[in-house]
């Protein structure tokens, strides 16, 4: 009881935490980006660091989304995206295409799960196997 207790807490603080600062830190490369594009000045110049720098914060931004949709979502996911236990959703780190992806190669995608590898990957090509994730150890 006391682990959840304290899981709880933590996941709160968490909360908290996420609604305060994201926004500021959203706003705050932005303004940095459009600073660096107007005011240029040598290693703050465009080139070195302006679209390509917001959209790899984008990418990491929807890689973490990502990564915590598959651990908030894993029973609904496990229920309806895939049709054995196999390999299932709820690793923290891993993305949701990465299960998808697993559970492509091995055939036990649900209807519903192929449906939505099918969405992915008309958006970018192989997206659910070429995102797979192995891990070394297993915990």
């Amino acid at each position: 009881m006391r682990n959840l207790l304290h899981s709880l807490i933590l996941l709160l603080v968490a909360l908290a935490l996420a609604l305060l600062l994201l926004p500021l830190g959203i706003l705050w490369t932005l303004g940095e980006i459009w600073f660096r594009f107007f005011i240029p000045s040598g290693k703050n110049s465009p080139s070195k660091k302006g679209l390509w720098y917001l959209w790899g914060i984008f990418r990491s931004v929807a890689i973490g989304i990502d990564q915590i949709g598959n651990s908030v979502c894993r029973d609904l996911f496990n229920r309806c995206l895939i049709t054995s236990s196999w390999y299932k959703f709820g690793k923290v780190q891993e993305t949701i295409s990465s299960v998808l992806g697993k559970n492509q190669e091995t055939w036990t995608l649900t209807l519903v799960g192929r449906a939505v590898v099918w969405i992915l990957d008309s958006l970018d090509k192989d997206h659910c196997r070429e995102s797979i994730i192995t891990f070394t150890s297993y915990d």
